[in-house]
C-alpha cells in the first residue's frame, strides 16, 4: 500500500465518523464519537506533516500547496478545540462540527486531487512506499 491510499483510508474513516455523528441523538454519544474523531484527526495531521507533507515541502513545484495544507490544519485543529470547549447538546456545537467538517472535506478535496496529482509526479512509487511505511509508523508511535 503506498502513501496516497494510507491517507485515502484514514479520509473515509473520518467520513464515517462525521456521518454518525451527525446521525446520533444522544449527547453521550455524540462526546464519544468526537473523541475517535478528534483522535484520528489529531494522529493524521500528526502523522501526515511528519512524513508526507516534510518530504513534499522540500520540493519547490508543491511548496505552495503543502502551506495551504498546514494552514488547514491549524484552522482545524482551533476547531476542534473550540468543539471541547463547548456542549455536544447545544446548537453551537453542531454548528462548530458542521464548520469542522466542511473545513475537513475542503481539505480531502484539495490534497486527493492537487496534491497527490502533483506528489505522483514528483515521487516515484519506491519513495511513496517508503512514505507509507513512515506514515504508518508515525501514527503508532503518537498513539492517542
Amino acid at each position: 500500500m503506498d502513501i496516497y491510499a494510507l491517507i485515502e483510508n484514514d479520509h473515509r474513516v473520518v467520513e464515517e465518523l462525521f456521518a454518525k455523528l451527525e446521525e446520533t441523538e444522544s449527547p453521550r454519544q455524540r462526546e464519544r464519537l468526537f473523541e475517535q474523531l478528534k483522535a484520528e484527526l489529531l494522529r493524521h495531521k500528526e502523522a501526515e506533516e511528519r512524513t508526507f507533507y516534510a518530504a513534499l515541502s522540500t520540493l519547490p513545484e508543491i511548496t505552495g500547496l503543502i502551506e495551504e495544507a498546514l494552514e488547514e490544519h491549524v484552522d482545524a485543529e482551533e476547531l476542534i478545540q473550540e468543539l471541547e470547549g463547548l456542549d455536544p447538546d447545544e446548537e453551537e456545537w453542531a454548528a462548530t462540527l458542521q464548520e469542522l467538517r466542511e473545513e475537513v472535506e475542503h481539505h480531502v478535496t484539495a490534497e486527493e486531487g492537487e496534491i497527490f496529482a502533483e506528489a505522483r509526479k514528483l515521487l516515484n512509487a519506491d519513495q511513496a512506499g517508503k512514505l507509507a511505511k513512515e506514515f504508518q509508523a508515525e501514527k503508532e508511535r503518537i498513539g492517542f
